[in-house]
């Protein structure tokens, strides 16, 4: 059986979970992963998993130089037929290992990596960062197909120099089969949002939106999953609106705990922005988990999310930085419990049709295939 090699320089991340996701539903080739380094231990049994920093020392000397060397030793033995890179940065680090191993490089672009400024890539200190602002031109050049999650990435790739020829759009997909209500009764009248707290993930929008409402929710409460470098700013924030029995901010969470969360909540919000840097989002996994689950999704026109929610009827589409316009979306749902169950009943069929895990990855890999 062919093998293909999943490259990450930090490798599970508790964040990319679509990564492992994809990962799984590959049957046709062997599948390892390799990388620096692992932040999270293997979610799975049946992955080899290679890494090449055994120490912090190694780890930077590697992100300076993007030296091959020891990956190419330590899969010397089994060496993978196609290298699958995550993020455009990622790639840069990939693209010498599959030179030498004279095998193809895909890249799939999520989003920051097109989309953040090159500027603020070589202020940011991170090696990575700045060594892909320095050479990235050598991933457009040698790379052999650049996979984008959206549409919106697609373009954003474009107008930063990729080939049109070698990029396409791929929605990784949700195993459709692991999200089902049971038909259930939903009786947690819970607003979910889940994300990393940073900028482009609009949490400090939301916070304002419930803000406008917070004498009109009924009963409902804001459930934010999540951490980042903003939760002690929105912790305040929430303090100073008076908004605790409102906003419950319940920190980072395991995949099956936040599964759950969605499973049981009434209402999904993805209010993303573009960051002050540039960094804009790909197509969040969440709106395609939480339509799964039946739950309408009311996000923002940002990046490729009007390609996974359909305005008016498996939820709402606002402007960015709107609170007013967001608070009124999420008290029209509150007030009609029937029109949450229309609207999820149609993002339902939505992520069934357009975004089934098992259909997408057969199509990437007939995509190795196809260079093999």
């Amino acid at each position: 059986m062919k093998r293909v090699a999943i490259y990450r320089n930090q490798l599970f991340k508790s964040s990319e979970t679509f990564i492992v996701n994809q990962a799984l539903s590959i049957k046709k080739f062997k599948v390892e992963f390799v990388g620096r380094e692992t932040i999270n231990t293997s979610p799975s049994p049946l992955f080899d998993v290679t890494t090449s920093a055994a120490d912090k020392f190694q780890g930077m000397h590697q992100a300076v130089t993007m030296s091959p060397g020891k990956l190419l030793r330590l899969t010397k033995e089994n060496p993978p037929d196609i290298v699958h890179a995550h993020f455009a940065i990622d790639g840069l680090y990939a693209l010498q290992y599959a030179k030498k191993l004279d095998v193809p490089l895909f890249t799939t672009l999520h989003g920051f990596d097109v989309t953040i400024c090159r500027k603020n890539l070589l202020l940011s200190k991170s090696p990575s960062w700045i060594n892909y602002a320095l050479f990235q031109n050598r991933l457009k050049r040698d790379g052999k197909m650049f996979i984008c999650v959206s549409d919106y990435i697609r373009c954003k790739a474009l107008e930063a120099g990729f080939k049109e020829a070698k990029t396409l759009t791929h929605r990784i997909g949700i195993d459709t089969e692991k999200y089902q209500t049971n038909g259930l009764e939903k009786t947690s009248r819970t607003i979910i949002h889940i994300g990393r707290l940073v900028e482009k993930k609009g949490t400090e929008v939301l916070i304002d939106a419930i803000n406008v409402i917070k004498h009109k929710l009924n009963g409902y409460q804001l459930h934010i999953i999540g951490d980042g470098p903003l939760r002690n700013y929105l912790a305040a924030k929430i303090k100073i609106l008076k908004l605790s029995e409102h906003i419950k901010l319940l920190g980072e969470m395991s995949h099956c705990a936040v599964i759950e969360k969605i499973k049981n909540a009434s209402i999904a919000v993805v209010p993303s922005v573009q960051a002050k840097s540039g960094d804009c989002e790909g197509l969040p996994t969440v709106i395609m988990e939480a339509a799964a689950f039946s739950l309408p999704v009311i996000g923002t026109f940002h990046a490729g999310i009007p390609e996974a929610i359909i305005d008016g009827t498996t939820g709402y589409l606002v402007e960015e930085r709107d609170p007013v316009s967001l608070a009124h979306r999420i008290l029209h749902l509150i007030e009609s419990e029937k029109l949450q169950q229309t609207m999820g009943a149609a993002g339902r069929e939505l992520i069934e049709r357009e975004f089934n895990l098992s259909v997408q990855t057969a199509k990437l890999e007939k995509m190795y295939e196809a260079f093999l």
